[in-house]
C-alpha cells in the first residue's frame, strides 16, 4: 500500500508533462501551417476565378444583347468601349481591378488582375484576362452578331 505522503504527482512531473506536450504541439502547428496556407491560396484563387467569370459573362451578355462595339474597331486593345442604349460604357483595367464606368454606373471587379485585352477579328471579339500572380488565365470568344429579342 502507497503512503499518503508519496501519492499524487510533484510539481517537477507536471512541469515536464507540460513542455512535452508543448513542443508536441508546436511540432504539429508547425507542419499543419503550409497546409493551411495551401488551402487559404486555394480559395483565393477560386473565388478569383469566379469573379473574373461572372465579370466576362456579365461583359459578354451586353455585347450579345444590346451593344455595339466602339473599339477596339479592329486588332488590339487594352479597353472595351461599346455602345448601350443607354450610353457608352467603357472596360478598363485600373490600378489592377477590371472596371466598367459609364451609362450611369461604375463597376469593379474583385480580383486583382494582371491583363485584360480584347481583340477584334471580324465579327468576333476574344477577350482575354490574367491575373492571380500568373495562376489566373480566361479568354473567351463572342460573336458580334446580335441576337434578336
Amino acid at each position: 500500500m502507497r503512503n499518503k505522503r508519496n501519492s499524487g504527482v510533484t510539481l517537477a512531473e507536471i512541469i515536464i508533462v507540460i513542455g512535452i506536450m508543448g513542443i508536441v504541439f508546436t511540432a504539429a502547428a508547425i507542419m499543419l501551417h503550409p497546409t493551411l496556407e495551401g488551402y487559404a491560396n486555394d480559395v483565393k484563387l477560386m473565388e478569383d476565378q469566379y469573379n473574373t467569370r461572372m465579370a466576362l459573362l456579365s461583359i459578354v451578355r451586353e455585347v450579345r444583347y444590346d451593344v455595339n462595339v466602339v473599339t477596339p474597331a479592329s486588332g488590339t486593345s487594352d479597353s472595351l468601349v461599346i455602345s448601350t442604349p443607354t450610353g457608352t460604357v467603357t472596360y478598363s483595367l485600373v490600378g489592377g481591378r477590371l472596371v466598367r464606368a459609364g451609362a450611369s454606373d461604375v463597376f469593379f471587379v474583385e480580383v486583382e488582375l494582371d491583363s485584360f485585352s480584347v481583340t477584334r477579328n471580324g465579327r468576333w471579339l476574344t477577350i482575354d484576362v490574367a491575373g492571380s500572380n500568373g495562376m489566373l488565365k480566361i479568354s473567351t470568344k463572342v460573336s458580334l452578331n446580335r441576337i434578336p429579342d
